[in-house]
């Protein structure tokens, strides 16, 4: 038999929950790089917002002194101390030329974006930097130095590197990704050991005690201290086995017994045998010598009565010993290929003109998808014959009997099921046990060989007979005949 490999439990369902883990883990991954990004952003723009605060105050401050060239020397000294993330800063004219500009690259050149009217501040966002663009309004403090005919002053530029920011993201993204990796590291490994300890364990238990039970050990048992779902199995299990063992010390004693029976039937048959000839060959003279007076009798008619009753009994020792000796006789099997079904409508016909005599009812529910057998035709119409008329004597005022038949394929062991069915009054608990037993009968003209010579024939084909009663209901025989596929 091939071995089917299979994947360990633990393995099965713990691969769906990581799965599942680190779908989860990486969109909130997502969620947290963006919204984070937002923050960050936000941050620098506030940052940008404070600084361009402080210069307009400062520009403030210095045009209403008077001393609006020392606004150039604040410049520098913003640039070169107080603000390290500042690439570039100072004054453009509208046009984009700087008036003064202080950066850290001297071939610095400034594209100048779309002011929509120079009203609003405009920020461009670079790979690493970020320019921002903020008009300077001439007001009123300012008209003392460029009078007022000129709205717009200037633009404040500054140029602002983003990438401690994005150092400082790029690390927290790094920490958070580290921690998800030890979460579900962790994860797997508690996922492993829980199902490994609650789960697998005892299923191995349970396999492994049904493996045993399979092989025929049924002392086997599994432990039940758990208070859960594997815990009520393994009783359920425990109950089975126990079940089980029970069923086959009950078997073990029937065939015991069965083994028994067949021996004392062995004897009985050998005896019978040798008693039946014994009997058959003097019965034979007798009956001839008979013969030979019959027509001094026959004129007589109280003898010619009594020579009928003397011809009639020696009929049925005649059949007994017929029987006997069928009984006793190994079979010897006439195979043929045929369908039961039809051999049951046969006799059917055979038997009806005496059941509509007796008020009984004959009802064949076959099986159409039975098919055709090898077996010894005559031998198993002969058992069917016999149950069929054990059924009708056992429904002396009527009644119906049914028999049908069913192909059964189960475990790769298919036999053909043949069910007799009477609606009788049962057998009598005190005779079950014996009425295969040759010679026991309750018929005043039965030989009691006929439920037996039909158990012989049965298991000659490798079957068996068994019965199910009921008293004030019936009585139901089940007949099963292995089946060999016809080639």
């Amino acid at each position: 038999m091939k071995k089917i490999s299979r994947v360990p439990i633990n393995i099965k369902y713990m691969l769906p929950i990581v799965l599942l883990t680190i779908i989860t883990i990486s969109i909130y991954t997502l969620f947290i790089r963006i919204s984070t990004a937002d923050v960050f952003k936000q941050y620098l723009k506030d940052e940008i917002r404070l600084i361009i605060n402080d210069i307009n105050k400062t520009i403030t401050i210095h045009m209403l002194t008077g001393h609006g060239n020392e606004f150039s020397t604040y410049l520098e000294g913003l640039y070169n101390y107080e603000i390290q993330d500042v690439i570039s800063i100072g004054i453009l004219d509208r046009s984009g030329r700087p008036i003064y500009l202080y950066s850290r690259n001297a071939d610095q050149k400034i594209s100048l974006p779309p002011m929509r009217g120079y009203l609003n501040m405009v920020t461009t966002e670079h790979k690493g930097s970020i320019e921002v663009f903020y008009p300077v309004s001439n007001q009123s403090a300012c008209y003392r130095c460029h009078g007022a005919a000129t709205p717009l002053l200037g633009l404040l530029y500054i140029k602002i590197s983003t990438d401690r920011y994005n150092t400082a993201f790029r690390g927290l993204l790094s920490n958070w990704f580290t921690m998800s990796v030890i979460v579900v590291s962790i994860l797997i490994f508690s996922i492993w050991l829980i199902t490994t300890i609650v789960i697998e364990k005892p299923i191995e238990d349970l396999v492994g005690t049904l493996k045993k039970a399979s092989e025929g050990n049924l002392s086997v048992r599994l432990s039940t201290h758990e208070n859960d779902e594997l815990g009520f199995l393994s009783e359920q299990v425990n109950m089975m086995l126990d079940r089980l063992a029970y069923k086959e010390a009950e078997a073990k004693k029937m065939t015991e017994l069965q083994i028994q029976r067949m021996d004392k039937l062995a004897s009985l048959g050998e005896i019978s045998l040798s008693l039946a000839h014994e009997i058959r060959n003097p019965l034979a003279g007798i009956s001839g010598v008979l013969q030979v007076f019959k027509d001094d009798l026959v004129t007589d008619k109280e003898k010619s009565a009594l020579f009928n009753q003397i011809m009639q009994q020696i009929g049925k020792i005649d059949k007994l010993v017929g029987d006997m000796l069928t009984f006793s006789k190994l079979p010897v099997h006439d195979i043929t290929e045929f369908n039961i079904n039809e051999s049951i409508k046969a006799i059917k016909l055979l038997l009806e003109p005496q059941a509509v005599a007796e008020h009984i009812s004959i009802v064949l529910p076959l099986d159409i998808g039975v098919p055709d057998i090898k077996a010894d035709k005559d031998s198993l119409e002969q058992v069917v014959i016999n149950l069929m008329l054990n059924a009708m004597q056992a429904m002396p005022g009527g009644g119906t009997l049914e028999v049908s038949t069913e192909f059964i394929d189960t475990f790769g062991e298919p036999y053909i099921l043949i069910k007799a069915s009477d609606t009788g009054k049962g057998i009598p608990p005190g005779i079950r046990d014996r009425i295969f037993d040759p010679f026991f009968t309750t018929k005043h003209n039965g030989t009691g060989l006929g439920l037996a010579i039909s158990l012989s024939i049965v298991r000659g084909m490798n079957g068996n007979i068994t019965f199910e009663t009921e008293e004030g209901k019936g009585t139901t025989f089940f007949v099963r005949i292995p089946y060999v596929e016809v080639t």
